[in-house]
Protein backbone atom coordinates (compact mmCIF):
# COMPACT_ATOMS: atom_id res chain seq x y z
CA UNK A 1 0.00 0.00 0.00
CA UNK A 2 1.07 3.48 -0.52
CA UNK A 3 0.93 6.06 1.53
CA UNK A 4 0.22 9.60 -0.37
CA UNK A 5 0.97 12.91 1.46
CA UNK A 6 -0.57 15.99 0.72
CA UNK A 7 0.65 18.91 1.10
CA UNK A 8 -1.06 22.05 2.25
CA UNK A 9 -0.11 24.62 -0.43
CA UNK A 10 -0.96 22.40 -3.37
CA UNK A 11 -4.47 21.98 -4.70
CA UNK A 12 -6.09 18.91 -3.61
CA UNK A 13 -6.73 16.40 -6.52
CA UNK A 14 -10.33 16.49 -7.95
CA UNK A 15 -12.48 14.49 -6.30
CA UNK A 16 -10.48 14.71 -2.90
CA UNK A 17 -12.62 16.73 -0.24
CA UNK A 18 -10.42 17.51 2.88
CA UNK A 19 -12.13 17.42 6.07
CA UNK A 20 -11.55 19.03 9.52
CA UNK A 21 -10.68 16.76 12.25
CA UNK A 22 -14.03 16.04 14.25
CA UNK A 23 -14.26 18.24 17.44
CA UNK A 24 -13.89 16.50 20.60
CA UNK A 25 -17.44 16.26 22.74
CA UNK A 26 -17.91 18.60 25.16
CA UNK A 27 -18.12 17.40 29.04
CA UNK A 28 -21.67 18.66 28.96
CA UNK A 29 -22.52 16.17 25.72
CA UNK A 30 -20.69 13.49 27.46
CA UNK A 31 -22.81 13.60 30.55
CA UNK A 32 -25.62 13.65 28.62
CA UNK A 33 -24.09 10.42 26.46
CA UNK A 34 -24.18 9.27 29.98
CA UNK A 35 -27.52 10.36 31.58
CA UNK A 36 -29.00 8.92 28.32
CA UNK A 37 -27.06 5.64 28.32
CA UNK A 38 -27.92 5.21 32.05
CA UNK A 39 -31.73 5.77 31.88
CA UNK A 40 -32.03 3.35 28.75
CA UNK A 41 -30.20 0.67 30.78
CA UNK A 42 -32.02 0.71 33.47
CA UNK A 43 -35.48 0.89 31.73
CA UNK A 44 -34.30 -2.47 29.99
CA UNK A 45 -33.31 -3.88 33.11
CA UNK A 46 -36.54 -2.95 34.63
CA UNK A 47 -38.50 -4.42 31.57
CA UNK A 48 -36.39 -7.76 32.31
CA UNK A 49 -37.74 -7.56 35.83
CA UNK A 50 -41.17 -6.68 35.17
CA UNK A 51 -41.28 -9.54 32.58
CA UNK A 52 -39.24 -11.99 35.30
CA UNK A 53 -42.25 -11.05 37.63
CA UNK A 54 -44.78 -11.95 35.14
CA UNK A 55 -43.13 -14.98 34.28
CA UNK A 56 -43.16 -16.50 38.23
CA UNK A 57 -46.51 -15.03 38.96
CA UNK A 58 -47.81 -17.62 36.22
CA UNK A 59 -45.67 -20.63 36.95
CA UNK A 60 -46.71 -20.53 40.20
CA UNK A 61 -50.35 -19.11 39.91
CA UNK A 62 -51.65 -22.24 37.53
CA UNK A 63 -50.98 -25.03 40.12
CA UNK A 64 -52.42 -22.56 43.34
CA UNK A 65 -55.79 -23.60 44.71
CA UNK A 66 -58.53 -20.73 44.24
CA UNK A 67 -58.65 -18.00 46.87
CA UNK A 68 -62.52 -17.79 45.73
CA UNK A 69 -62.62 -21.04 48.12
CA UNK A 70 -61.20 -18.96 51.69
CA UNK A 71 -64.70 -19.16 53.57
CA UNK A 72 -65.02 -22.66 52.45
CA UNK A 73 -61.39 -23.59 53.77
CA UNK A 74 -61.99 -21.77 57.10
CA UNK A 75 -62.40 -24.55 59.76
CA UNK A 76 -65.86 -25.34 60.33
CA UNK A 77 -66.15 -26.31 63.32
CA UNK A 78 -67.25 -24.06 66.57
CA UNK A 79 -68.95 -24.87 69.97
CA UNK A 80 -72.62 -24.82 70.73
CA UNK A 81 -73.61 -22.83 73.64
CA UNK A 82 -77.15 -23.69 75.59
CA UNK A 83 -78.07 -19.99 77.75
CA UNK A 84 -80.89 -19.92 79.60
CA UNK A 85 -84.10 -17.81 79.60
CA UNK A 86 -81.94 -14.37 80.89
CA UNK A 87 -79.16 -15.01 78.15
CA UNK A 88 -76.94 -16.50 80.62
CA UNK A 89 -74.60 -19.62 79.17
CA UNK A 90 -75.39 -22.37 81.16
CA UNK A 91 -72.87 -25.01 78.97
CA UNK A 92 -70.98 -25.36 76.15
CA UNK A 93 -70.76 -28.21 73.95
CA UNK A 94 -67.70 -28.74 71.92
CA UNK A 95 -65.26 -31.87 70.72
CA UNK A 96 -62.69 -32.33 73.14
CA UNK A 97 -60.44 -33.56 70.03
CA UNK A 98 -60.79 -30.39 68.28
CA UNK A 99 -61.17 -27.24 70.70
CA UNK A 100 -63.22 -24.29 71.00
CA UNK A 101 -64.34 -21.54 68.54
CA UNK A 102 -66.59 -18.68 69.06
CA UNK A 103 -67.73 -17.68 65.80
CA UNK A 104 -67.61 -13.03 65.61
CA UNK A 105 -68.18 -10.90 62.67
CA UNK A 106 -65.78 -8.15 62.08
CA UNK A 107 -68.36 -5.35 63.33
CA UNK A 108 -68.21 -7.31 66.33
CA UNK A 109 -64.53 -7.26 66.95
CA UNK A 110 -63.36 -4.81 69.23
CA UNK A 111 -60.86 -1.76 68.01
CA UNK A 112 -58.91 -2.25 70.38
CA UNK A 113 -57.81 -5.96 69.23
CA UNK A 114 -57.80 -4.53 65.50
CA UNK A 115 -55.54 -2.21 66.79
CA UNK A 116 -53.32 -4.29 68.62
CA UNK A 117 -53.31 -7.55 65.99
CA UNK A 118 -52.49 -5.08 62.93
CA UNK A 119 -49.77 -3.49 64.80
CA UNK A 120 -47.96 -6.61 66.54
CA UNK A 121 -48.36 -8.72 63.16
CA UNK A 122 -48.99 -6.63 60.08
CA UNK A 123 -48.35 -2.73 60.64
CA UNK A 124 -48.93 -2.28 56.92
CA UNK A 125 -51.67 -4.14 56.47
CA UNK A 126 -54.80 -1.51 55.73
CA UNK A 127 -51.83 -0.17 52.82
CA UNK A 128 -50.36 -3.01 51.69
CA UNK A 129 -51.06 -5.89 48.48
CA UNK A 130 -51.09 -9.13 50.46
CA UNK A 131 -47.61 -8.72 51.57
CA UNK A 132 -44.90 -6.45 52.45
CA UNK A 133 -41.82 -5.84 50.11
CA UNK A 134 -39.83 -4.76 52.35
CA UNK A 135 -40.28 -7.17 55.18
CA UNK A 136 -39.66 -9.61 52.77
CA UNK A 137 -36.83 -8.20 51.22
CA UNK A 138 -35.63 -7.69 54.61
CA UNK A 139 -36.44 -11.20 55.59
CA UNK A 140 -34.47 -12.77 52.48
CA UNK A 141 -31.33 -11.03 53.85
CA UNK A 142 -31.12 -12.08 57.05
CA UNK A 143 -31.47 -15.64 56.13
CA UNK A 144 -28.98 -15.59 53.54
CA UNK A 145 -26.64 -13.83 56.36
CA UNK A 146 -27.94 -16.87 58.62
CA UNK A 147 -28.14 -19.62 55.93
CA UNK A 148 -31.59 -21.18 56.75
CA UNK A 149 -34.75 -19.73 57.19
CA UNK A 150 -34.52 -17.40 60.67
CA UNK A 151 -37.66 -14.79 59.69
CA UNK A 152 -40.59 -15.52 57.38
CA UNK A 153 -41.77 -11.83 57.36
CA UNK A 154 -45.52 -12.87 56.64
CA UNK A 155 -48.46 -10.49 57.58
CA UNK A 156 -51.72 -11.25 58.61
CA UNK A 157 -52.69 -12.33 54.77
CA UNK A 158 -49.89 -14.13 53.96
CA UNK A 159 -50.73 -15.99 57.68
CA UNK A 160 -54.27 -16.61 56.38
CA UNK A 161 -52.70 -17.58 52.78
CA UNK A 162 -50.61 -20.23 54.55
CA UNK A 163 -52.73 -22.04 57.25
CA UNK A 164 -55.42 -22.40 54.73
CA UNK A 165 -53.81 -22.96 51.33
CA UNK A 166 -50.48 -24.12 52.14
CA UNK A 167 -48.28 -26.52 54.06
CA UNK A 168 -46.15 -25.58 56.55
CA UNK A 169 -42.81 -26.22 55.02
CA UNK A 170 -40.40 -23.41 54.75
CA UNK A 171 -38.23 -22.98 51.51
CA UNK A 172 -38.63 -20.01 48.52
CA UNK A 173 -41.13 -21.98 46.31
CA UNK A 174 -43.45 -21.77 49.32
CA UNK A 175 -43.03 -17.94 50.37
CA UNK A 176 -43.14 -17.08 46.53
CA UNK A 177 -46.63 -18.93 46.51
CA UNK A 178 -47.71 -17.65 50.11
CA UNK A 179 -47.15 -14.08 48.40
CA UNK A 180 -49.35 -14.83 44.94
CA UNK A 181 -52.08 -16.28 47.25
CA UNK A 182 -51.71 -13.33 49.29
CA UNK A 183 -52.24 -10.79 46.41
CA UNK A 184 -55.04 -12.66 44.91
CA UNK A 185 -57.21 -12.92 48.55
CA UNK A 186 -56.46 -9.37 48.75
CA UNK A 187 -57.51 -8.73 45.55
CA UNK A 188 -60.84 -10.48 46.09
CA UNK A 189 -61.99 -9.29 49.96
CA UNK A 190 -61.63 -6.88 51.33
CA UNK A 191 -59.10 -6.15 54.17
CA UNK A 192 -62.76 -6.77 56.64
CA UNK A 193 -63.23 -9.71 55.74
CA UNK A 194 -59.81 -11.00 55.56
CA UNK A 195 -59.02 -9.93 59.19
CA UNK A 196 -62.49 -11.67 60.50
CA UNK A 197 -61.59 -14.69 59.03
CA UNK A 198 -58.02 -14.50 60.38
CA UNK A 199 -58.92 -13.69 64.00
CA UNK A 200 -61.43 -16.40 63.88
CA UNK A 201 -59.11 -18.69 62.73
CA UNK A 202 -55.98 -18.97 64.71
CA UNK A 203 -55.09 -20.64 67.27
CA UNK A 204 -55.02 -19.07 70.82
CA UNK A 205 -53.87 -22.14 72.84
CA UNK A 206 -55.77 -24.16 75.68
CA UNK A 207 -58.10 -25.72 73.21
CA UNK A 208 -59.02 -21.83 72.05
CA UNK A 209 -59.52 -21.39 68.48
CA UNK A 210 -60.36 -17.94 67.35
CA UNK A 211 -60.55 -14.30 68.96
CA UNK A 212 -64.24 -15.13 70.74
CA UNK A 213 -63.17 -18.30 72.24
CA UNK A 214 -60.03 -16.47 73.56
CA UNK A 215 -62.06 -14.09 75.32
CA UNK A 216 -64.07 -17.26 76.87
CA UNK A 217 -60.85 -19.46 77.86
CA UNK A 218 -59.13 -16.75 79.16
CA UNK A 219 -60.94 -14.15 80.66
CA UNK A 220 -64.41 -15.93 81.35
CA UNK A 221 -66.41 -13.18 79.33
CA UNK A 222 -67.33 -12.59 75.66
CA UNK A 223 -65.34 -10.44 73.28
CA UNK A 224 -67.29 -7.39 73.59
CA UNK A 225 -66.29 -6.92 76.68
CA UNK A 226 -62.58 -6.98 75.87
CA UNK A 227 -60.66 -4.09 76.95
CA UNK A 228 -57.60 -2.88 75.58
CA UNK A 229 -54.79 -4.45 78.38
CA UNK A 230 -57.15 -7.97 77.75
CA UNK A 231 -56.87 -7.55 73.41
CA UNK A 232 -53.25 -7.30 73.98
CA UNK A 233 -52.63 -10.05 76.37
CA UNK A 234 -54.50 -11.61 73.51
CA UNK A 235 -52.78 -10.93 70.87
CA UNK A 236 -49.54 -11.42 72.05
CA UNK A 237 -50.64 -14.84 72.20
CA UNK A 238 -50.66 -15.51 68.46
CA UNK A 239 -46.57 -15.31 68.59
CA UNK A 240 -46.22 -18.49 70.07
CA UNK A 241 -49.48 -20.02 71.74
CA UNK A 242 -47.08 -22.49 73.79
CA UNK A 243 -44.75 -19.52 74.85
CA UNK A 244 -46.63 -17.16 76.16
CA UNK A 245 -49.50 -19.45 77.31
CA UNK A 246 -50.87 -17.34 80.41
CA UNK A 247 -51.76 -19.92 82.47
CA UNK A 248 -48.13 -21.81 82.55
CA UNK A 249 -46.16 -18.57 82.66
CA UNK A 250 -48.48 -15.22 83.53
CA UNK A 251 -45.10 -13.89 84.05
CA UNK A 252 -44.15 -14.52 80.09
CA UNK A 253 -47.78 -13.49 78.80
CA UNK A 254 -47.66 -10.07 81.00
CA UNK A 255 -44.04 -9.21 79.37
CA UNK A 256 -45.35 -10.38 76.00
CA UNK A 257 -48.25 -8.05 76.66
CA UNK A 258 -46.38 -5.37 77.66
CA UNK A 259 -44.94 -5.55 74.30
CA UNK A 260 -47.82 -5.28 72.30
CA UNK A 261 -48.66 -2.18 73.87
CA UNK A 262 -45.42 -0.70 73.00
CA UNK A 263 -46.15 -1.31 69.76
CA UNK A 264 -49.53 0.07 70.07
CA UNK A 265 -48.40 2.95 71.05
CA UNK A 266 -45.28 3.28 68.59
CA UNK A 267 -47.57 3.06 65.73
CA UNK A 268 -50.54 5.84 66.84
CA UNK A 269 -53.35 3.34 68.26
CA UNK A 270 -52.45 4.46 71.77
CA UNK A 271 -51.67 7.59 73.15
CA UNK A 272 -48.94 7.69 76.11
CA UNK A 273 -51.78 8.34 78.79
CA UNK A 274 -53.61 4.97 77.34
CA UNK A 275 -50.38 3.45 77.38
CA UNK A 276 -49.74 3.74 80.80
CA UNK A 277 -53.48 3.31 81.72
CA UNK A 278 -53.03 -0.10 79.80
CA UNK A 279 -49.37 -1.02 81.62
Amino acid sequence: MRTEIISPWEPLPEGRVLRAPAAPLSTLQMIVQGVAAGVLGTLFLALLTVVAIIGIYAYYARALPSPQELYQRASPFKSTKIYDRHGRLLYEVFNPDIGRRTIVRYEEIPQAVIAAVVATEDPTFFSNPGFNPFSIARAAYQNLRAGEVVSGASGITQQLAKSLFLTSERNLSRKIQEAILAAEITRRYSKAEILEVYLNEVSFGNMAYGIGAAAEVYFGKPLSQIDTAEAALLVGILQSPTLHDPYADPEDALERRNVVLGLMQARGYLTRAEYEEAI
